[in-house]
Formats: C-alpha cells, structure tokens, sequence
C-alpha cells in the first residue's frame, strides 16, 4: 500500500466548503470554520477553533504542487482556493487519507447484481467546477486527472486571451469534483476509470477520452497503488486486469511474512459517527451492488442499538412522513443512524465508503461482544457529551497539574498522552493507560493500567520521588496552568491568552499598568493599551519597580511584553517596593489669534487676506495628510491661507457667536442682543467645552472685544439646495482703488500713538468709493450697514469690522477661521465707515448653504465643517475616536473587506441611518473599541455616502494616545 512521498497540507471537504484542518487526537480535526459543526476549542492566541470527527467529512486528503525543472520535480507553493499559473510546467498531486484497519487485504466481497446508476450529473458538474475555476479571460482549459487508490494527478494547462499558454495548478476543488466522478461512475462489475482528459472552451467541450485499460500514466508517480484500488473499489475477479491483480498478490505476500509480526491498531479506542448523506442530500459514494447490499444491510441492522428512540422521522428523498427509523446502532468502531440502512434499501443510498470497508473488512460479521466501553463512546459521538472515561481522564490530568504545581517540575520532564524522549508519559494505548519513562523512541519500563486516575496516581508518585533533579529554571518556557502567581485584576486578560509563559528577574525597572491597584500585570512603558486588552476607560499609572524580583514574564499575541507581580500592585506601593511616577502636565494650549494689544493689519495688496500675521498672533497647523471623501462629496477640503484654517490675522472666535471681533481695545457696547448685521455685545461669553479640543485643556477663550455678525440664519434645514464649493480664487489683484476688494495702502503715522497700539492714521483718508466691490463667484456678501455697525465702527477708528458666517459652531470650529469670514468694512480715523469693503476671496460657504445633510451626530458635523475648510483635518481622528459606530456584520469574528493590492478596510457607520439599505446585522459599538482589531487596517466611515472618509488605524491610535497624556 503506497502513501504520500512528501507531506502537504491537509485538507478536509464539508458540502463544497474546502477547510484547512489541523489534525486532532482519536480521529478528530482541529478547524477555524463552524461550518462542520464540532466543539469549539481555545486555540491559542485568543481564538476558537472548532474539532470535527474527520467522519463528517466528505474527502480527507494531503494537496500539494510540484514544478518540473531540467527533469526533477521541486513542491512549490501555492493558493489551494485560487490555483497557480507556471510558465514552467506543474504537476497538482493529492493523497486520500488510507482507510483504516490493520489488514489492507484484497477484500472477498459479495459483488454480483446492477447497482442503480446515474453519474452523469456528477460529470456534468465537474465539467461546470473546471470552467468556473478557470483563470480570467481564459480562451481554452486542457486538464488531465490520473486516478488510482488514494493517489491523484492532475495536469492542466490554460491558453489565456493573450493566446499564451501556461500551465495550470487548479484549485483544490477542481480535483474533489473529478474524486466525485471516479465514486460514482463505479460499478462493481467493471470497476471504474483511472484517467481522464478533457479541452474545453467556454461554449463547448471540444475533446474528451477516459481510460478504463492498463494503468494510468503518471508523472510523478503518485497515482497510488493497485492494491488500494481493489480495496476502495473492489470488482468481480474475472475482471480485475492483471497489472493490477499483480499488485493485489504482492500486498498479501508482504502481509503473510509481516503478520507473524503482531502491531497494534491505529484506531484502537476510536470511534467514528456515519453521516446519512455528504452533505444536505447529496452524496458521492461508490455504489454498493445488490448481492452485496444484503450482506451490508444485515450487518447494519443487527448491530446493538446503542441509543434508542421510538418515532420515525420524514424521507429526505420521498414525501414520506414518519417513515425512517432514529435509532443508532455500534459494533464498537463505528456507530451510525438507523436511516443508513433505511437510505440503502429504500433509495440505493451506499453508507461511507469507510464503513463499507470497515463491514467487508470484518466480513460482513458483527462481533461476539461490544465492550460496555465501546458502547460509552459510540453514545458520547451521538450525544456529544462526554463520556465516563472522559470525565476520568480530565481528573486525571488535574490531579498530575497539581502534582507538576507543588514539585515546579519543567515540561522536560513530563508529558501527557504524548511520547517525548526524557520525559515522564502518560499516554492512552487503545482501552488502556500507559506510564513509563521515554528514551528515544523506546519505552522504559512501561506499567498499564486500566483507568487514567490509577495511571495518574502512579506517575505523582514518579514525579515527587524525582522532584529535586526536575526543578524548572529561570527563562524556561511553561505551561500558562505551572505558573502559582494569579492574575488579580478582574479587568485583565487571563494567561492562558499569553505565550512563551516564563519566570524571570527584573530590577530596577519603569512599568506601567492599566487598571486598578489590585491587579498585578504591568507592562513596559509606552505599550499601546489595546495590545493587551486593556480598554480606554482603565485607569493609567506609571511606577518604578525598586530592587531585583522575580516575576512572571509573558507575550501578549499583539506582541506585548507583560509582568506578573507575586502581589497586586498595592501591596507593592504599600510596602514601598513600587513608586508612581506622575507625568508632568501639559501646559496650556497658545491662543491662535492675535494679541488685544494689537490693532489688525489689513492684507497687503498682492497678498491673500491671512498672509500677514501681526506679533502676538499664534497660527494653528492643519493635519498633513489629505483626507479621502466618498465619490460624491465634497472633495478635498480647500487649501487654507497661510495663517491656517482656525483664524486670520488678528482674528479669534468669541465662544458661542460665531463672529469675528475688531482688534482695537474694547468699550462698553450699549447695543441689545445681535440682529442681522449687527455688533454682539462686548461682554465675555461663558467657554463652551469643545469635545474635539486637544488633550490638556479645551480651545483658549477670547478677549472681550466687539465682534460683528454676518448673514442671519444657523440651523441646517433639509431639502436646503446644493451649493457647488467655490474653486479657489486667483491671486488678489494689485491695484489699489478705493471701493475694490482689495486691502488699501497704509495709512501715515502721527507722532504720538498709545502704548501698544499702531500709531494712529493721518490725514488722506479716501473718499467713499462710487464703484461696489469687485465681485467673488458664490459669495453672499457683506450684511448691510446698520446703526449696530456704525456703532462698532466708532469703536474701531482707522480700522476694519470684519465680518463672519454665523453658522459657525464653536463645537466644532476652533476659532473664525479665514474660509469663515464674510469679509470686512473700512472705519475712517474718526470712527465713519468709508464706503470701501473688503470681499474675503478665501469664504467658503457652510455645510448648511452648501446643501449638506443635517448632521445625524458629532461626527457628521466635524467631517463636514472639516470638508468645506472650516475647521482642520487633525479633528477627523479625535472625533471618529469618540464616535458611536454600528457594523454590518454577522455573529462572529468582524468582516473585514481586502483590497487586490493588500490593503484591510472596516466598514462602520456613524449613525443607524447611514447603514446600506441591505443590511441585516447591525452591531453597536465605539471606534475605541475597534482599536484592537484595526491595527494595519483602514476605517471606512459611512462608505456609499455623501461624506464617506477613511482613516489609516494609525492615526487612530495616535489620536488614543494623544488623549491618554
């Protein structure tokens, strides 16, 4: 019996679901996928994975891709879902798990009798599965399957659109769906094909042929065996070709001589479950012929019914009510449903082919006693409970964990239910238990017992006697269950979610921890929260460690360094043994706007209004990167002037007005509240807490100075008409003509001027101009003059009443940014306007006159004052961090979207109404949250709407930090 020359990977087929599996103990298969069903299983790192009886699955093979080079052959790799285009050629090879048992004889078996037919739409569809798996833009497919026992070849090749022809290793599918075809085109008389070639096109099959005679070719040599052929698809003996009853003669030689030689049965102590149908009612099995079926049949109902039930369930395959048995019936090995049988003689449903194999292997005999044991188990397959001589074995390993905890014994030096040379082992050995030390692959001294609790007991005993010679050492790699030290705090991770688990010595040492003081994992400074489960509400402290101690050192599956104090961390800080450190506090934030002191100097001619900054005047940087806007928004947010987004020259937001101020020193302002186009008074507004301020303060108040509005109007009514965004202006004309929108020269100084102040203007003050200003594409202009502002000009000689957009939100928009302002009226040295104004070329009008929707949360508003250049990219972050966000994703692990080139995208929404109209597993959470799973990622916010953003998880976590110092 021949087996797979190299290892490859191992693979399991669940309906048309291809599952990467890991194998398990006693016939079971670790998966990432609960598609099959199973156990969940902790699977190290944090994850669950899922153990499945390989019985439930349809196909258990090994796959692999070899490419053939100057005549030898090399394993390459390769996607088994997508396949692999070679410019050289490739060979695709895969190896069916052998059937069980210990004697792999030429079965003698009851053939005889037409089974039913019916492969064709097998063929069909197989025909369907190469077509669908083709390359893109393919023009012709030629594939080759070479078949025999559990071996398979398949060589392909593609001639693509570019009337190139490379060769082809198609996905793992590809091969199941041709493995489907040699099962159900079997028939007992004449057996089955071994190759089989087709050339295809996408509207026809141009050429095919099948080989029945003589063995097939193989390139590599691994289509398997003729023995194993016999086995799996055994025929009348007149038939069986004579290369292939050669190989079936040569097999049984070896098993006289070897059988003298007694070896125990790799599936001692197992049990496997036999599905009714492969999947849904599907199937894909070799017929079994009439004589046969009656052998078969016999044996399936006369074993012992191992649980029992009285009513009878629905065909699957009629319309039929009541009619198939729910018993199951054992004969140890194997335990299946009573509708098998029913399947069989009622539909000509064969049973797995392992269980055939198993029944012929038996010779269609039940045997004499099924051990109460046996019957244990095959109940637990059924049930899925554990059985009694699982409950035994966990008892046991408990009682030899404990033994390990008290000796501090190193995992050298002990193993369960695994050989490991230099170590004590307990492993099972079929119904029984064996203990004995390993040297090599030898045992030494093994004792057996009968029930793991005994064996358990004799190998404490072991343990204690050899305790002082099997001390673990500083460093050494532990078992997360050897380590005494708990973790106390509630809020932090267990250990068992740790790994490369060790005891080590530090001294002398910063650490930090999030959470309270009666826990006791601490990490190195500067390690990001999330990286070890922390969340964003836990407390944050640092400390210095004092003196040389002994702790428990551990690597988060992020990659975070973690320390286990012996104690909490306040018996620590009680003692002394731990100092915190506090951090400095920051200093507040610079106001970004002019100083009071200081009059406002008109933009120069030539230059764009925010060009010149006076002394005093502080200016707020905008983030460095661009923001990405859905495909029908806004766009890029317009460049800011020089002076930054959040205020011009000599300009600063008085909280909760939304208006620019005049910079010459205050007076009393008589005026009421503000009208339309009228001065606010000059009274210092209450600070408005700004949930967007950077971390160490809220935005800087403003000095108390008069201040004119714009335009009335501030609420975003719906249905308000979309505005196009202003293309930004060209540079501001040079010519200086009163009554043009351009600043005006400087004024003459006189000789005195108060402290502080710029001198104040001379004689020359031009005349009203006759002409209106020069006139800016989308902008509303200046409110008209009213006794409010003729007011304020008084108050600001020789000076300019700026005027702003009122639907400024202090909120949201730090200061009166220079896209804010309307523009701006000029005051004569006496206090009379002079009929010249200023157009600020820079305004960009709001979200609310640009026809954006209202906003359905904070997020919404910031994104949208950030698009329309009011307000600084560095605020998308912040407030995306302290958003409320929903998913559209299923139970279970986040959906994460993948680019073609790499990239990770998330998609959330920041209110219920942005979710796509299609979805149906909408989850809550915070951006906060997400911090764990983002990192590498790109959050996608509101994807398919108007102000869908991306951030990088990045700029995320700088944000989460920026807040936490």
């Amino acid at each position: 019996m021949t087996s797979s020359p190299v290892p490859g990977r191992d693979f399991a087929v669940f309906g048309n679901e291809l599952l990467r599996y890991t194998p398990g103990e006693h016939g079971y298969a670790i998966v990432d996928s609960e598609v099959a069903g199973g156990r969940p299983v902790d699977a190290g790192y944090g994850r669950t994975a899922w153990s499945v009886p390989l019985s439930a699955f349809e196909s258990v093979f090994q796959l692999y891709t070899k490419r053939l080079v100057d005549g030898a052959a090399e394993v390459v790799e390769f996607d088994p879902v997508a396949g692999l285009l070679s410019e050289v050629p490739v060979v695709q090879v895969r190896w069916m798990a052998p059937l069980g048992g210990v004697w792999p004889q030429f079965p003698a078996v009851h053939v005889g009798g037409l089974p039913v037919g019916g492969f064709e739409p097998v063929r069909d569809a197989t025909i369907d599965a190469v077509r669908a798996a083709a390359p893109a833009g393919w023009r012709r497919v030629k594939v080759s399957c070479h078949a025999i026992g559990y071996g398979m070849e398949i060589v392909a090749e593609v001639t693509g659109a570019d009337g190139e022809t490379r060769s082809w290793s198609p996905p793992a599918m590809v091969g199941q769906w041709f493995h489907r075809w040699r099962m159900r085109a079997y028939e007992a008389i004449w057996g089955t094909w071994y190759s089989m070639s087709y050339e295809l096109t996408p509207d026809e099959v141009v050429e095919s042929a099948a080989l029945i005679e003589g063995p097939p070719p193989s390139l590599l040599g691994a289509v398997g065996d003729g023995a194993d052929e016999l086995r799996m698809l055994p025929r009348q003996p007149q038939v069986v070709p004579e290369w292939m009853a050669a190989a079936a003669v040569a097999v049984v030689g070896r098993d006289q001589v070897n059988g003298w030689h007694p070896h125990p049965d790799p599936d001692a102590g197992r049990v496997d479950l036999a599905p009714v149908f492969d999947h849904g009612t599907q199937w894909y099995r070799p017929m079994v012929s009439s004589r046969e079926a009656t052998a078969v049949l016999r044996y399936l109902r006369e074993a012992p019914v191992v649980l029992a039930a009285r009513g009878y369930g629905p065909d699957a395959l009629a319309d039929k009510r009541d009619q198939v048995p729910m018993a199951y019936h054992t004969d140890g090995r194997w335990v299946w449903p009573a509708a098998v049988a029913y399947y069989l003689e009622e539909h000509k449903v064969p049973p797995v082919l392992a269980l055939v194999d198993h029944i012929r292997q038996n010779r269609y005999r039940l045997p004499d006693v099924v051990p109460a044991a046996a019957q244990d188990r095959a109940l637990a397959a059924v049930t899925g409970q554990d059985t009694v001589s699982d409950a035994d074995r966990r008892e046991a390993v408990k009682t030899v964990q404990e033994a390990v905890l008290l000796c501090r014994t190193s995992p050298r030096f002990f193993s369960l239910e695994a050989h490991r040379s230099g170590a004590w082992c307990l492993v099972r050995d079929g119904d029984w238990w064996l203990v004995y030390r390993a040297s090599g692959d030898h045992r030494v001294d093994p004792v057996r017992f009968g029930d793991a609790r005994s064996a358990a007991a004799y190998l404490v005993g072991q343990l204690v006697i050899h305790r002082d010679a099997q001390v673990y050492t500083v460093d050494e790699p532990l078992h997360w269950w050897q380590v005494s030290t708990a973790v106390l705090g509630h809020e932090d991770p267990s250990l068992s979610q740790f790994e490369d688990i060790r005891v080590t010595v530090i001294a002398d040492v910063e650490l930090e921890r999030y959470g309270s003081t009666g826990g006791n994992l601490l990490v190195p400074p500067d390690t990001q929260p999330h990286r070890v489960a922390a969340t964003g509400t836990d407390p944050h402290h640092r400390y210095r460690l004092k003196g040389s101690w002994h702790v428990v050192a551990a690597t988060h599956p992020s990659g975070a360094e973690a320390y286990l104090l012996p104690e909490s961390v306040q018996a620590f800080l009680d003692r002394g043994d731990l100092v915190e450190r506090v951090p400095e506090v920051p200093k507040p934030l610079a106001p970004n706007s002019f100083s009071p002191t200081r009059a406002i100097t008109p933009p120069r001619p030539g230059t764009a209004p925010g060009g010149s900054t006076p002394s005093g005047a502080a200016r707020s940087s905008a983030s460095s990167g661009p923001l990405a806007f859905g495909p029908s928004g806004p766009g890029v947010p317009p460049p800011s002037a020089p002076g930054g987004p959040s205020s011009g020259p000599g300009r600063q937001a008085l909280p909760g007005s939304g208006a620019a101020r005049s910079s010459t020193p205050s007076a009393p302002n008589p005026l009421g509240p503000s009208s339309p186009g009228t001065p606010v008074p000059a009274r210092p507004a209450p600070p408005v807490p700004n949930p967007l301020a950077p971390p160490g303060g809220s935005w800087p108040s403003a000095p108390s100075v008069p201040v004119v509005h714009g335009p009335s109007g501030s609420s975003w009514p719906s249905g308000a008409p979309a505005l196009s965004t202003p293309a930004v202006p060209p540079p501001f004309p040079t010519p200086s003509t009163p009554g043009h929108a351009q600043p005006p020269p400087a004024f003459p100084a006189p000789p005195v001027a108060p402290a502080g102040f710029p001198p104040p203007p001379g004689p020359g003050i031009p005349s009203p101009p006759s002409a209106s200003p020069v006139p800016v594409p989308g902008h509303p202009g200046l409110p008209p003059i009213s006794d409010g502002l003729r007011q304020e000009a008084r108050r600001t000689p020789n000076g300019w009443v700026y005027c702003a957009d009122p639907d400024i939100d202090p909120r949201y928009v730090e200061g009166v940014p220079n896209a804010a302002l309307l523009g701006a009226y000029r005051v004569g040295p006496h206090g009379d306007l002079t009929g010249e104004t200023y157009l600020n070329p820079d305004y960009r009008p709001s979200p609310r006159k640009q026809g954006f929707p209202p906003p359905l949360c904070d997020f919404d508003a910031v994104v949208a004052f950030v698009a329309v250049g009011w307000s600084p990219q560095r605020h998308v972050p912040h407030a995306a961090l302290e958003a409320t966000v929903y998913l559209d994703t299923p139970p279970g692990p986040v959906n994460f979207t993948f680019m073609p080139d790499g990239r990770r995208y998330l998609d959330a929404y920041t209110a219920p109404e942005h979710l796509p109209p299609h979805a149906v597993h909408a989850v809550q959470t915070t951006t906060r949250n997400l911090l764990p799973i983002l990192n590498g990622a790109t959050l996608r916010l509101n994807q398919g709407g108007r102000l869908s953003i991306e951030i990088p998880a990045e700029d995320l976590i700088a944000a989460d930090l920026a807040t936490r110092r």
